[in-house]
């Protein structure tokens, strides 16, 4: 089986750096190398139609209708080749525009968002399959293409990452770090949620800290400046050493439904070290059940978690039963295993295969 994967990300400017391309892509690429199938990502941007007949499958992140995008999908319908819409957010429903976070934080109008997600929707014509990374996407997706068939794929952690995240490693540090890792620019308004409440845990325990990793605003906050770490945006591979010197990372989300297709990265990372995760709850959260992973539902209930949280003791007591369940349970192979083994039987996608004349 030979799978191509799409992204809109340019490869020339660290596309492994964007995580959806990074989650997405290389990770699912790199299960299908190692279970002897032939796998590649490139950028959408820079494929030419020539490449495409060696291909069985071709799977596209975040599909926004334009013309090379119909080009594509005419040709692989000609060719007989399965053209699968990749979403990790709920980017293609115009109706979720306004509570989008580049809206909420104020990096774009509603107007652009929702005109991009009116391509996102466009484009769901064009494919043959739909996988998503969340039951709460596969529930939107239905409403939008109820004939197309639709695979919950959830993200899962690189192998080899999985490797650097284990020499990372270290015992829990004897002070108190709580850590933030957005990973983008959307979040303002997620750390504004819990701000007061940080706050009153960090006047309450003056020996702890609170690492901020990336561009946020602390606008409107009164934290104590005494007890933040600010660190500037990192590469990938340095979030382990992070994460590793932290009690416990936090996650908070405003309540909207675009927060609760989001997927439980944070959390699967957070957990490959051994550190416990306070996070607000997705629906992909929902349905793990590990003593480490605290889903805080109501607002009311961050303080009592932070408390819990700052204590060494709940780290120590969580790390071993944390990594294993990463190992075992949140990996990409494993996230990725019954789809593959779907799409290596040419039973799945043969009707996609056009007639021969006689």
């Amino acid at each position: 089986m030979n799978v191509l994967f799409l992204t809109h990300a340019r490869l020339d400017r660290l596309a492994y750096g964007d995580g959806s391309t990074r989650y997405r892509c290389f990770n699912h690429a790199e299960v299908l190398q190692n279970n002897n199938h032939q796998a590649e990502v490139q950028s959408l941007a820079d494929l030419r139609t020539t490449d495409l007949n060696r291909y069985d499958i071709i799977s596209c992140l975040r599909p926004l209708y334009s013309q090379k995008l119909q080009q594509l999908s005419d040709v692989c319908r000609a060719r007989g080749i399965h053209l699968v819409a990749d979403f990790d957010d709920l980017v293609f429903d115009p109706a979720m525009a306004e509570q989008s976070p580049k809206v909420l934080n104020s990096q774009a109008s509603a107007a652009h968002v929702q005109n991009q997600f009116r391509k996102h929707a466009r484009a769901l014509a064009l494919f043959d399959e739909l996988t998503v990374s969340t039951p709460a996407l596969a529930s939107a997706a239905r409403k939008h293409c109820p004939n197309t068939r639709i695979t919950i794929v959830r993200n899962g952690l690189s192998a080899y990452w999985l490797q650097h995240a284990e020499q990372a490693r270290i015992p829990p540090p004897a002070t108190a770090r709580l850590s933030y890792l957005p990973g983008s620019r959307s979040h303002d308004r997620d750390l504004q949620l819990i701000a007061p409440t940080l706050k009153r845990c960090l006047d309450a325990h003056p020996d702890a800290t609170l690492s901020l990793v990336g561009k946020i605003g602390l606008q409107g906050t009164t934290l104590p400046g005494e007890q933040l770490h600010l660190t500037p945006w990192v590469d990938y591979y340095a979030l382990p050493e992070l994460i590793a010197q932290s009690c416990v990372t936090l996650a908070p989300l405003l309540d909207t439904p675009f927060s609760f297709a989001k997927s439980h990265i944070k959390f699967i990372e957070s957990a490959a070290l051994g550190v416990p995760a306070l996070c607000s709850p997705t629906s992909d959260l929902l349905e793990h059940d590990i003593e480490g992973l605290m889903v805080i539902k109501r607002e009311t209930d961050w303080e009592q978690a932070l408390n819990r949280a700052v204590d060494p003791d709940y780290r120590a007591a969580c790390s071993d039963a944390l990594i294993n369940y990463a190992t075992r349970h949140c990996t990409a192979q494993a996230q990725c295993a019954a789809l593959m083994k779907a799409w290596d039987s040419s039973e799945y996608w043969k009707h996609t295969k056009p007639a021969i004349a006689a």
